[in-house]
């Protein structure tokens, strides 16, 4: 079974390799890092992701990162916008794949269609705690996603039955 390391790993080239690094004797299979790094930093740590046999995932916008939170936080652009530059990079630094909302899987398969989607923010019902840009499992699968994310809709309650209820929802 595929091991997934959600570290998000966000940090100096030195440092960003050496954390990938620090997963080699673990056995994990994809590991996250932020996209923002830069692209030279991301070069250099898919490099050596590459030596341990390792996936990179790139981190583009936080599902629960809205235009407004971009904008609290300095960036110009919305979210779709800063979410196409981001895949830009990923691309070019040869990434396994990227971390996105399902809102923007569509867009991502047509600039980079070698790239993975891993989704989180799938959400059932009307529950979004704090996401922003969440889908169903089943919506989220017809947009594209090649891996979902699934967190608190599992683990809150009982999480045999909220499993169930999720694999009933998808066609």
């Amino acid at each position: 079974k595929p091991i997934f390391y959600d570290g998000k790993f966000f940090d100096i080239k030195n440092t960003l390799v050496e954390s990938v690094n620090s997963l080699k004797n673990l056995n994990v299979d994809y590991a996250t890092v932020h996209i923002l790094n830069g692209l030279d930093a991301l070069k250099a740590a898919n490099q050596a992701a590459q030596r341990i046999n390792l996936n990179l995932l790139g981190v583009s916008v936080l599902t629960s990162f809205s235009n407004e939170d971009l904008e609290s936080l300095g960036f110009s652009n919305k979210v779709e916008d800063q979410v196409k530059r981001l895949i830009l990079i990923a691309m070019e630094a040869q990434l396994y794949g990227v971390i996105c909302s399902p809102l923007e899987i569509k867009m991502i398969k047509k600039i980079a269609p070698k790239l993975k989607c891993f989704t989180p923010g799938i959400r059932m019902g009307k529950a979004k705690d704090d996401q922003k840009r969440t889908m169903s499992a089943n919506e989220a699968i017809k947009e594209g996603s090649d891996c979902l994310i699934i967190g608190r809709p599992i683990t809150k309650g009982n999480p045999k039955e909220n499993i169930k209820n999720i694999l009933s929802s998808i066609d």
